[in-house]
């Protein structure tokens, strides 16, 4: 990382550190953090959490194919050189099937599962099944490293040696090279030794356990059973040089194998300890990294939720992704969205009913925010099957000072565009609709359009119904009698994000004041609508009555009536 070049970064005038350089710090950093904290045994090097010492010794194996396929050439080398220098042995093969057949099948699968073939499609789930299971992975293993040492004692099985006369099974002879080679012998058991230390994935108990069991009990046949094979390899040297007339002196074979055996442990132990050392390392690394994302993608998720606790998700979706030429400014114009303005305009004399400022404070406070708790709740709430009761509705905010709620309805019908007056790039249908669409074709669009008003004005009455009930259920807990006054109107908006700190999510436009004067203008207990709404209701089958004409500010008289059921 330090050896790489990097081009310098500026941001705004100011020199940014390389990336590859900003993250070998935090990579040393993670290093030296680990190394003060690292949990575990001095001596077994086993993690001191228990969980994080199973996740370890069980965790996948993802090169095991590759290790199997290593140690099988390996074994295969070593024991085409025993074949070649004692043939005696290959009748008694057979034995090594029961070894051998383990490590051949998980290479079987590793190989096939590699192809591209849909016959070997399901190798690989099994390859991984094996990967994932440890007392499996483990056999696997035990069974291959076992080969090579059952095959050196088949092949000093067949070595008998009575005074100076070699036997080979059924055969007799003094000059056979058969036997006359136990070197290899050995030398195919220091390969055995160190065989487990290619299974860089076990733990370094294991690898000691399988040295400290090859190795002396090798060294036990070596000087107990099979001697006589090294002794007459010696002697037989010795009788060839002296009739050379050599002084040469000659190794005693036997001694400098099992030196070589011993230097093989000894090695195995401390290589071992090393590996592990550096393996675990790696695996605390990779886990500490691991842990650091889920923490980082659960805190974005929290982040989310917060977010969307502020602002609409199709909001929130635009903000969270950077969408190019649009700036942190979010408004967006709608063609026809439905507003509801639902207001308690007795929740004041509630207050004024409380004996003492403090009572007053709490039960106002109480009441109040499960009434609006309730309404979030049926804003928010889902059929059976999980689709949302109300479709594309929105919970605009609160307004403390009439007890009002605002919900809205239709705003995330268009494509989310940036669609501020200081954009470049305008996405509105009727630019593109106007000039490039057909007649036919506009008339559909303003047909689809008035079809989604019209069914968010009808989710906003159901909306409304349902606060209703909802709210005569709480007057009977709370021992008052509240009642609900609402209005909807639909038509063409605004809405926003506004404000840097703790921003707000609003709507703007005459659409909002009609319908906030719906509310403020109607009577308690009912739901106001204009008469264009009415008449759009009565055709979905809801039942009006006319209101006839009212004052409205800002609007003159205007035509209006009172939705009463569905």
């Amino acid at each position: 990382l330090e050896t790489m070049a990097q081009p310098v970064i500026s941001v705004n005038g100011e020199h940014v550190a390389p990336v590859c350089d900003t993250m070998a710090d935090v990579i040393s950093t993670q290093k030296l953090e680990l190394v003060q904290s690292l949990n575990m045994d001095r001596f077994t090097l086993r993690f001191k959490p228990r969980g994080l010492e199973w996740m370890y010794v069980c965790k996948e194996d993802k090169d095991m194919g590759f290790i199997m396929s290593v140690s099988a050439i390996i074994i295969a080398l070593a024991a085409a050189a025993l074949f070649l220098v004692n043939p005696y042995i290959i009748s008694s093969c057979w034995i090594l099937l029961a070894f051998y057949v383990p490590a051949l099948t998980y290479i079987a699968l590793y190989i096939t599962s590699q192809l591209d073939v849909s016959l070997f499609k399901h190798h690989h789930a099994i390859l991984r099944w094996v990967q994932r299971n440890c007392p499996v992975r483990y056999a696997i293993f035990t069974c291959t490293s076992l080969i090579l040492p059952v095959l050196v004692v088949l092949s000093l099985m067949h070595c008998h040696v009575t005074g100076q006369e070699l036997h080979y099974g059924n055969a007799t002879s003094h000059a056979s090279a058969a036997c006359d080679f136990p070197e290899f012998s050995i030398l195919t058991l220091i390969i055995a030794i160190k065989l487990p230390l290619l299974y860089t994935s076990l733990h370094v108990f294991y690898i000691w356990t399988l040295t400290m069991v090859m190795a002396p009990t090798a060294m036990a046949l070596a000087f107990c059973v099979y001697r006589p094979v090294f002794d007459r390899k010696l002697h037989y040297l010795m009788e060839f040089y002296d009739d050379a007339g050599s002084n040469v002196e000659v190794p005693n074979y036997l001694y400098i194998g099992l030196i070589s055996i011993v230097l093989a442990v000894i090695s195995n132990i401390l290589h071992g300890r090393m590996g592990e050392v550096i393996y675990r390392f790696s695996y605390l690394c990779s886990w500490r990294i691991t842990n650091k994302q889920r923490a980082t993608e659960l805190l974005q998720l929290h982040n989310k939720d917060l977010l969307l606790n502020i602002i609409p998700k199709h909001v929130a979706d635009y903000f969270l992704s950077v969408t190019p030429g649009c700036g942190d400014l979010y408004s967006k114009s709608h063609r026809d969205a439905a507003v509801l303005f639902a207001s308690i305009p007795n929740f004041e004399l509630f207050q004024e009913s409380s004996q003492t400022q403090e009572e007053c404070c709490v039960e106002y406070v109480r009441v109040l925010n499960e009434i609006w708790c309730e309404f979030d709740m049926l804003v928010m709430s889902k059929h059976a099957d999980g689709s949302p009761r109300f479709t594309n509705v929105e919970k605009i905010k609160t307004i403390s000072s009439t007890y009002t709620y605002m919900v809205a309805a239709g705003l995330s019908n268009d494509n989310n565009a940036c669609a501020s007056s200081n954009s470049r790039r305008g996405s509105s249908i009727e630019s593109t609709g106007g000039r490039s669409s057909s007649a036919h074709v506009q008339q559909d669009v303003l047909t689809t359009v008035t079809n989604k008003s019209t069914n968010a004005v009808s989710d906003l009455i159901q909306l409304a119904q349902a606060m209703q009930a909802k709210l005569h259920d709480i007057s009977g807990s709370a021992f008052y009698d509240f009642q609900l006054r609402a209005g909807v109107h639909h038509g063409p908006l605004t809405s926003g994000v506004i404000g840097a700190k703790k921003p707000l999510f609003d709507i703007f436009g005459d659409t909002v004041n009609i319908a906030s004067r719906m509310d403020s203008t109607g009577d308690s207990g009912k739901i106001q609508v204009t008469q264009d709404v009415a008449e759009e209701l009565t055709a979905l089958g809801y039942r009006c009555e006319a209101r006839g004409s009212i004052e409205v500010k800002g609007k003159g008289m205007m035509r209006t009536a009172f939705v009463l059921s569905s």
